[in-house]
């Protein structure tokens, strides 16, 4: 497909005729907010399995990290999805800085379980000795929701992080779970502290739920694509998310978004000149023909589908990313995409030009 150009959303809105997603005007997207969303330190970024949020979460780093802030991606514990499209070396449970402004890491929860009790106790051998010792192992596999723990504490624990007298990381881009699974770890601190809100057991939990719910620091966005399934699971997710407060809602990300040919007038004709052709036409010509109808209704489905996210978008600011049909994406494409949704927010500091 083409390169996007100047003021995409204005034009989309127009062809797409759905009226009510954006506002008329380039970079005017209404956010009911304390802080801008882009301007918050943390980012939980999270959808169906399928739709890109591994993705959405290297454009949101490489955008801040273009933006000149220094900023932490986060993988949790999974097959590593940002090393090829960030252009970095593989991604371990070693957080390592990448470039001037990002540094990355794979969180393993042992690991994150080992560094924290060094912290604690302030020697790493005595913390590995107990982490190995096979007791313990047996014990912390069967305590619920430990791994996530873990692993949402070291999120939390970089987040707070300072160096001199200012935080050491200005955002913290995190690639959770996909949707079955996002709610439970997010809200996995306030899991704990129900059960044991006294002392350090339920002190630090209770932190960790503070800060992800704070409306100044962080936001969880929501990534799908436009079909069927997608949308259904995400109008679920969203509906449990704002039920539970888990974390303040950030941008629902339609990814994938085809960038429109024709409008519905044009499916109406494809769709009758197809079915007055008559048999002697050449070959090429009907399948020109099939080919635009095929696109002209492709076009109409995906209109018909954002459509359906209605009932969300008061609640949730909603971004489109155009589909770059490519099998690997690098950073040119982060880029691009990065700045298809800076034309679509109002104000964002540091965003490039």
């Amino acid at each position: 497909m083409p390169r996007p150009k100047a003021a995409p959303p204005h034009s989309w809105t127009i062809r797409i005729d759905f009226h009510a997603t954006l506002p008329q005007t380039q970079g005017n997207v209404r956010e009911n907010v304390m802080t801008p969303l882009l301007n918050r330190q943390i980012h939980l970024v999270t959808g169906k399995g399928g739709v890109g949020k591994s993705l959405v979460s290297c454009v949101l780093a490489h955008l801040f990290e273009q933006g000149g802030h220094k900023t932490l991606l986060v993988q949790l514990h999974a097959k590593d999805a940002h090393s090829q499209p960030m252009e970095t070396r593989p991604i371990t449970a070693d957080l390592h800085q990448a470039r001037d402004n990002l540094w990355v890491v794979n969180i393993d929860p042992a690991k994150a379980l080992t560094e924290y009790i060094t912290l604690k106790i302030r020697s790493e051998k005595i913390s590995e000795a107990l982490v190995n010792r096979p007791t313990i192992k047996q014990f912390l596999k069967f305590v619920p929701s430990m791994a996530e723990l873990n692993m949402l504490g070291k999120i939390w624990y970089h987040a707070e992080e300072t160096q001199g007298r200012r935080r050491r990381f200005d955002r913290v881009v995190v690639d959770c779970p996909p949707t079955g699974h996002a709610l439970k770890f997010v809200d996995v601190a306030r899991t704990v502290f129900s059960v044991a809100p006294g002392g350090m057991m339920g002190d630090e939990p209770r932190r960790i739920m503070h800060t992800l719910q704070d409306p100044s620091r962080s936001c969880l966005h929501v990534v799908t694509g436009l079909e069927e399934l997608m949308i259904k699971e995400t109008v679920e997710l969203i509906a449990q998310a704002e039920k539970s407060a888990t974390a303040p809602l950030g941008y629902l990300i339609c990814n994938g978004v085809q960038e429109p040919m024709f409008g519905p007038e044009d499916l109406q004709h494809l769709a009758q000149t197809h079915e007055d052709l008559h048999h002697d036409v050449p070959s090429p010509l009907k399948n020109a023909l099939q080919i635009a109808l095929n696109r002209a209704q492709a076009e109409s489905r995906q209109g018909m589908y954002l459509n359906k996210l209605k009932g969300v978008r008061s609640n949730m600011p909603m971004l489109m990313l155009p589909l770059i049909e490519k099998a690997e994406l690098r950073s040119p494409d982060l880029r691009e995409l990065g700045q298809w949704l800076v034309q679509q927010v109002p104000s964002v500091k540091g965003a490039p030009s």
